[in-house]
This record gives structure tokens, sequence and C-alpha cells, in this order.
């Protein structure tokens, strides 16, 4: 081959992979998102039958056992509380254990490996009015303390709001608000929970490592995998979701709070 035709040849190599290159990414994203989705459902399941054999869905968080979940602590003591997560009450383990798990999204980017490791942060979160736990954290009060729901009790489950791409294991609904009723900090863990993808995380105040995952929506087209309380699993915009205050107070059910409440 002449000089001439090898440049010819490397040429038409690179337009190809300039063309196949976007579908190549795209069909990952779309890999990802689906693997999510069935993560998300996987958990579901594992709520519906906590729920039948319990009587309500677990707490989000239970400080009151004496003793360690599987694998010890989640997260960072000095930032995140101690005791039973709502995924140690359902048997899902977390990365700590080195075993398979559902609890992951494979688009989170947060950039600390020590966050990812242990396992509360850049995953799912789940609503905390509805897996509330028993004792108040910090500014969240009455609304998310207390006995979790249980499935029987939420009229609207298809439009209720359980699991979704989260910051943190907890996320609640002061978390999507423009104007909270309590200014978040960044202190404690559960202070930083947020949806990927929103706007109002780019004015939050979170640590650097969670800057790319809060300020990016996780999935295809802008959006982040949403599990509701009836078992499904959808895609929503991250904007959506967000609760909007009004002269009455805030738009927040059914979505963040069932309508019973």
């Amino acid at each position: 081959m002449t000089l001439v035709e090898l440049l010819v040849v490397l040429a038409i190599i690179g337009c190809l992979v300039a063309l196949l290159l976007p579908g190549l990414v795209a069909a990952r994203g779309h890999a990802r998102a689906a693997l999510c989705t069935s993560n998300q459902r996987q958990i579901l399941l594992a709520m519906i039958t906590y729920d039948q054999s319990c009587g309500s869905l677990p707490l989000g968080l239970d400080m009151h056992r004496t003793s360690q979940p599987p694998g010890g602590y989640a997260g960072n003591l000095l930032r995140d509380p101690a005791g039973w997560w709502w995924f140690h009450l359902l048997g899902i383990p977390t990365p700590r254990q080195g075993l398979p798990t559902v609890f992951a999204c494979p688009s989170g980017r947060l950039s600390d490996p020590s966050l990812r490791q242990g396992g509360l942060y850049g995953r799912f979160g789940v609503n905390w009015s509805i897996c509330r736990s028993l004792k108040n954290l910090g500014c969240f009060g009455p609304g998310f303390c207390g006995d979790p729901c249980s499935l029987t009790h939420i009229r609207r489950p298809g439009q209720t709001l359980l699991v979704v791409d989260s910051g943190y294991a907890l996320i609640a609904w002061p978390h999507v608000a423009k104007e909270p009723p309590t200014p978040l900090g960044n202190r404690f863990g559960y202070e930083t929970a947020y949806l990927p993808g929103l706007d109002i995380n780019q004015q939050r105040k979170l640590w650097c490592s969670q800057k790319v995952d809060a300020t990016t929506a996780r999935h295809v087209s802008g959006t982040v995998n949403v599990g509701w309380i009836d078992g499904h699993v959808d895609r929503r915009r991250p904007v959506e979701l967000q609760a909007t205050k009004t002269e009455q107070g805030y738009d927040i059910t059914p979505t963040w709070r069932p309508a019973d409440n």
C-alpha cells in the first residue's frame, strides 16, 4: 500500500469509529439504566415481602438494636448514625460484605471511593416519610420519626414513591425542595441526600465528591429511576419529583407523603 492509500484507510476507519461511538455510548447507558431498574424492582419485591411478613415496611433506620448488622455498620460513624438500615432489615448485602448486591446504581458518579464503599452514598434512597426512623435526626422531625407505614394504609400506591436514585440511603421531600422548611447543611450524611440531576443541587451544601453525581441525572434523556409503592419502576425527569412550595405549604402529596398522612 502506498502512503496515500494507507491514509485513506485510516481516515475511513476513523469515520466509522466516529459514527459507531455515540451509538455504543448510548447502548451502554441504556444497559446501565436497565440494570438499575432491575435492582430497584428486586428491592421493591423485598419490601413487599417484608410488609406481608411483619405488617409494615422496614424502618429506614433502627438505632435501638444493640447488635451490629451483617458486615458491620454502614457509612462513617463520624457523619452517619450507627444502626440497622432498611437494607440490613431486608437482608440485602452491602458492598462492605463483598457479596453481589442489588443495592447499587451502576450509573452513580461519586468520585470518592470511600463513600461508594460505605454503602450509604450514591445508590438508592427510600422515602423517609414512609420508612421512618425511631429517633429524630437533626432537623428532620415528627414527619420522619415513628413507626413505618404499612402498604395496606397507602391509598394511592401507584403515585407514592418508595425507592429512587439518590445520594443517600434515606431521602425526604425537604431534600428536593427549592426552599426547604429548615436549611440543610453538610455536617451529617443524611443532610446531603439529593435527587441526581435536580437543578437546586448546584446551590446545595454538598461535599465536593458528591457534586458531579448530584448535578447529573443518572440515566438516558436526563432521567432517574423511581420505584413506586405498587411495585412498578419507571423513569422520571428529576424536576417532576421536586417539592414545590405553595401558599398552603408544600406540594408533596401523594408523591412524597402518603395521602392518608
